[in-house]
């Protein structure tokens, strides 16, 4: 009998290893795969083949959502931890990016260097507070480590320099926003609701980084306790 092991890596996506030929199947062939283990396991009776079809169909069809890993039958096929894969590779690949050290991070984000490596490992994960926080502490985003992103988003962290020159930014923007209030461009309730959230940024950006990203003309400021702004930026 075949014995096939299925595999994960970040380049390669999903790929299977017949262990007794040493054979591999890369992701763009397990459709085949799948076609020629019912062939070989239910022979060529006319109903059985048609069941095999209507399996491999399946097959095809479930193997191309997003969230296979996640279905039955991708549990069935030993696939239920390849988010966990995922995100285990993107932890260590965004710190190997960072140069930081295990020890450094774990000490961050105040857990042990052996909880930490057993994230990196794959042998257990961050709950959601702890996963925003690695987030932080490695320059990206929960969607990146996640794998619901592509790419890894571009975090500036701003100098002391740059720290100040954005906080004006928000000092100006009262100021803004007060004589937009003056000149009926906005409502009493829009401009009361801007003013708290610059006031609250204000108040607690001082004892925290902050960095940013860009997206097209807007920026993104960003607190390490999560809150975040948007901006324009000239």
């Amino acid at each position: 009998m075949r014995k096939l092991e299925e595999h994960w890596d970040e380049e390669r996506g999903l790929y299977v290893v017949d262990e007794s030929s040493g054979e591999v199947y890369e992701q763009d062939e397990l459709f085949d795969l799948m076609e020629e283990i019912t062939t070989e396991g239910f022979g060529h009776e006319p109903e059985i083949d048609e069941r095999n079809k209507a399996l491999y169909e399946s097959f095809k069809f479930a193997l191309k959502q997003k969230d296979f890993h996640k279905s039955p039958f991708g549990q069935l096929f030993g696939m239920s931890e390849l988010e966990t894969r995922t995100l285990a590779y993107r932890i260590k690949h965004q710190r190997s990016q960072e140069k930081l050290e295990i020890g450094e991070v774990a000490s961050k984000l105040g857990v042990s260097e052996e909880e930490y490596n057993n994230w990196e490992m794959g042998e257990s994960k961050p709950n959601d507070t702890q996963l925003k926080k690695v987030a932080w502490e490695l320059g990206t985003s929960v969607a990146y480590l996640t794998g619901k992103a592509d790419d890894s988003p571009t975090f500036v962290k701003f100098d002391k320099e740059g720290k100040e020159n954005f906080y004006q930014i928000f000092h100006g923007s009262l100021d803004k926003l007060s004589e937009q209030f003056s000149n009926h461009d906005i409502t009493k309730e829009e401009f009361e609701k801007q003013e708290k959230m610059i006031l609250e940024f204000l108040e607690e950006a001082p004892d925290v980084e902050v960095r940013r990203t860009r997206i097209g003309s807007y920026g993104i400021a960003e607190t390490s306790s999560g809150r975040s702004f948007t901006f324009k930026i000239e």
